[in-house]
């Protein structure tokens, strides 16, 4: 029995995967087909830390590969076959990528192998390429303040100008906020201004108590507020404060709990833009 599940469908990519109980699946080969047109192919080769962890094998399960299309056609079509036998896997909720404010296709894949090649010439500790490579595929994740002897908001400071430069590619000037109540977090976020206008921002969030919030992974890629929406209903618990902070794609769907917790100030940063405004807050540079 075959089993798996196309994540992410784009106009050059394919994502997803495909678990057996009876055989390996690892190292065999998989091909994508709109109708009877073949638009790519690729290896059962990605592991799956998700996949492992919930017991499929050694995680060894999943695929990603580029796509041609020498023609338009209906991405929605698209179908994922197995090499030498008879299994099809359709698209079941797979993510779109979204787009820009002027129409253009924000390519997160792109930056994942971006991200790749930098760590690969050893240009990015291992930490920050998993964390950056994870933000472009999922939009947000926590990480653990480093530990520098310094106290924690300063610590906590350090690491965001860091990630938060490192995502800009250059020497961003960094914003941050004071937020007094978790009530107006999703505004705040949502009014983070694109980086130069074009690009989605990430935030970094923390505070020396501990906040929760639900997040819907994936949804930074959607472009369709209805889609964002329905995502939001299936979105997952984060938490952010003392030892963790959060990094979060402010184009994702975002769900705060019914019941406030924490009673310290919030304090969001960002990358700005080089002219940039503080508006009720104040830029440091990283």
């Amino acid at each position: 029995m075959l089993r798996g599940h196309i994540d992410h469908v784009s106009a050059s990519r394919v994502e997803g995967w495909v678990h057996s109980p009876d055989f390996p699946v690892k190292g065999r080969r998989v091909f994508a087909f709109i109708g009877k047109i073949c638009v790519g192919g690729g290896l059962v080769d990605v592991f799956r830390r998700d996949l492992a962890e919930a017991g499929l094998g050694d995680g060894i399960l999943g695929f990603g590969f580029d796509i041609y299309l020498e023609q338009p056609l209906p991405l929605s079509r698209l179908v994922v076959t197995f090499e030498a036998c008879d299994f099809i896997l359709p698209q079941t909720g797979a993510e779109m990528r979204g787009r820009d404010e002027t129409g253009a296709v924000i390519d997160y894949e792109a930056e994942r192998v971006q991200w790749r090649f930098m760590f690969g010439r050893g240009w990015l500790e291992e930490s920050a390429y998993r964390l950056l490579s994870d933000l472009a595929r999922f939009g947000c994740r926590e990480m653990l303040v480093p530990e520098s002897g310094n106290a924690p908001e300063e610590a906590a400071h350090a690491a965001a100008a860091a990630i938060l430069g490192l995502n800009a590619l250059r020497n961003a000037p960094i914003l941050r906020q004071e937020i007094d109540s978790l009530d107006i977090l999703q505004e705040k976020v949502r009014n983070v201004p694109r980086l130069d206008g074009v690009r989605p921002p990430l935030v970094a969030l923390w505070s020396a108590s501990t906040y929760r919030l639900n997040v819907a992974e994936w949804s930074h890629r959607l472009a369709d507020p209805a889609q964002k929406e329905q995502a939001a209903e299936g979105a997952v618990e984060y938490s952010f404060g003392g030892a963790t902070m959060l990094f979060l794609n402010a184009e994702c769907a975002l769900r705060l709990p019914r019941l406030a917790q924490g009673d310290q100030l919030i304090l969001l940063w960002h990358a700005a833009s080089a002219d940039a405004e503080p508006p009720g807050g104040a830029i440091v540079w990283g």
